[in-house]
């Protein structure tokens, strides 16, 4: 069997690419240490984590997986959650879902095929999720992304 010419990018890097656009805090598929963070606003960190969870079954090049983005927000050494903050992330990507979206390319490296993000939807409302870690604040929406595989 022989070695495709590209890869075909795959859903979780789209979601981590495109969401990393869009938020002023880097998505990744795991959530690292808290101190690995990067401070956004005043001394408050953010990150986001995403999880393909669904996603239609297409026989055309269209790719639409349903992605759950969690927004998370904190201040190191501070009891206190930062909820209006995450929510404030929560809502970039609501926001930017349910509105018109400027088309996005993104690639893996060069060994993977460009994919297109040509739409992004809303599936389900921002919510407040309660962490056993009283100093995260932690939302958690769904979203699908529109995009096809493409050369260039």
């Amino acid at each position: 069997m022989s070695q495709p010419d590209l890869y075909l990018p795959t859903d979780e890097f789209v979601a981590t690419a495109l969401l990393s656009d869009l938020l002023p805090v880097p998505a990744a598929t795991s959530l690292p240490k808290l101190d690995s963070w990067p401070v956004y606003l005043n001394t408050i960190r953010g990150f986001c984590t995403v999880s393909v969870v669904g996603g239609g079954a297409n026989e055309n090049p269209l790719e639409d997986p349903v992605v759950s983005v969690g927004t998370w927000a904190s201040v190191p050494g501070w009891d206190r959650p930062q909820w209006g903050a995450a929510a404030q992330l929560a809502a970039v990507v609501w926001s930017a879902a349910g509105n018109r979206f400027e088309p996005q390319t993104y690639r893996q490296s060069d060994k993977y095929a460009y994919a297109l993000v040509s739409s992004l939807s809303r599936v389900a409302r921002p919510r407040r999720i309660p962490d056993p870690d009283a100093s995260m604040a932690h939302f958690e929406t769904e979203v699908r992304i529109h995009y096809v595989p493409t050369d260039a």
